[in-house]
């Protein structure tokens, strides 16, 4: 079989545009997380605003839209305490961590944040996903479906692109 021009092109091409489909691919998967961590990160800092505006309560936490404020990590809910130690817990750092259950896939998904601020005390907020409120599919599952069908489309349409180049020249 006689190889042109062409096809050599088309072949290139090809290869490119999947390497850049799947590359584009993994990089919009990782804006997809990012952006659920901005967000979440957002909202957790509002709400450590609006605990420190009220001047907060002394003595236990609060909760405010599903997540819970407290100016005093020994008063947190006691999963958090359990699953963050004080000392691992960073500045203006969002932290997670998937608590395991049985079937794993349903766990308990914390996040805590130590809104600390210059002459401030710090504030610390959390947020806990419940199985129940995690939806069927999940984030991750969600994230590697999009990734899967951008890919796959990406993939397909090149190659309909490349099929059609090298019909042209066949028809030459």
């Amino acid at each position: 079989m006689h190889w042109g021009l062409k096809s050599y092109l088309a072949g290139i091409v090809l290869f490119i545009g999947v390497g850049l489909v799947v590359g584009y691919t993994f990089l919009a998967g990782s804006f997809f997380k990012e952006g659920i961590d901005t967000y979440t990160v957002s909202q957790m800092y509002r709400m450590a605003e609006n605990f420190r505006s009220s001047d907060g309560r002394e003595g236990g936490f609060n909760r405010q839209e599903g997540f819970v404020v407290s100016g005093n990590w020994s008063e947190f809910p006691q999963d958090f305490q359990q699953t963050f130690q004080l000392s691992e817990l960073k500045d203006n750092i969002l932290h997670k961590q998937m608590l395991p259950e049985n079937p794993p896939s349903k766990g308990h998904l914390l996040f805590v944040l130590k809104v600390s601020g210059e002459h401030q005390s710090p504030v610390f907020v959390g947020r806990e996903f419940k199985p129940s409120e995690i939806p069927q599919i999940g984030i991750e599952k969600a994230g590697r479906s999009f990734m899967f069908l951008h890919l796959v489309g990406g993939v397909i349409l090149l190659v309909l692109i490349g099929r059609a180049v090298l019909a042209s020249e066949g028809g030459r």
